[in-house]
């Protein structure tokens, strides 16, 4: 008996851009990058931008640990890694 072959469907193709963490990590991750900027122009700079990279780090490692569960997210993910390798950071 033959069956017809499923088709796989990635759970990437389904949710809508609320579902997806991925933009809430896209989102903190900007903030935090701002805030180390903010940060780097004080007086007391060393102190305050090795806080400030250690935290950006940490949200960038989120950022890139996760995976992305829509189509949009990954859009997403993809379009902001590519402006961060290409100098496009906003801040």
């Amino acid at each position: 008996m033959h069956s017809t072959p499923r088709r796989f469907t990635p759970k990437i193709v389904g949710g809508t851009d609320g579902d997806d963490p991925i933009f809430a990590l896209i989102v903190a991750h900007n903030q935090i990058h701002d805030a180390a900027l903010q940060r780097s122009s004080l007086e007391n700079w060393a102190d305050e931008t090795g806080k400030a990279c250690d935290d950006e780090n940490d949200a960038f490692d989120a950022l890139l640990e996760a995976a992305a569960s829509t189509l949009p997210g990954l859009v997403a993910k993809l379009t902001y890694l590519r402006e961060i390798a290409e100098g496009k950071m906003r801040g």
